[in-house]
């Protein structure tokens, strides 16, 4: 079960900023600290929830004060999973030359590691589910198809 604890949902509304923190003196100190401004934390809300509920909330307000288009929040603080595979599949359209040529450094520096995991796999005993016969892992899809396997009869 997740741990429960209390938390606060603010806004600095000169930079138009949500945030959340279970320590609001701390956070306070820590904004100004940053900012070199003085910062008014106004506290839209105190809630006694788990992290994930936090960040859902907070993404709430952030919506509500639109602060990631017109404020000082670049990330959203909460995205779902359908959100999450879009972005990592624009991340991988945009960076797609980048991340072939890191996989392509990366097989080529462990070539013979690979093929050997790879020899290793396929040349693995195993058992046929229908007959029960011993063989390698590569003739397992012929094996399947000749009549012997087929019209096994389990005595």
């Amino acid at each position: 079960m997740e741990n429960l604890k209390k938390y606060y949902i603010y806004r600095i509304p000169q930079i138009n900023y949500i945030g959340s923190t279970s320590d609001i003196k701390r956070r306070k100190a820590q904004h100004k600290l940053k900012r070199k401004i003085k910062c008014d934390l106004n506290i839209l809300c105190a809630v006694f929830v788990g992290d994930k509920v936090r960040r859902v909330i907070e993404q709430k307000y952030i919506n509500i004060y639109d602060s990631i288009n017109q404020g000082a929040n670049k990330l959203k603080s909460y995205i779902t999973t359908e959100e999450k595979i879009k972005q990592k599949k624009i991340y991988v359209e945009k960076n797609k030359k980048k991340i072939v040529a890191v996989l392509r450094k990366y097989y080529l520096k462990n070539k013979h590691k690979i093929l050997e995991n790879k020899r290793a796999y396929w040349r693995e005993k195993i058992n046929c589910n229908n007959c029960g016969l011993e063989m390698c892992r590569d003739s397992i899809y012929k094996h399947k198809k000749t009549f012997r396997c087929k019209n096994y009869v389990a005595v």
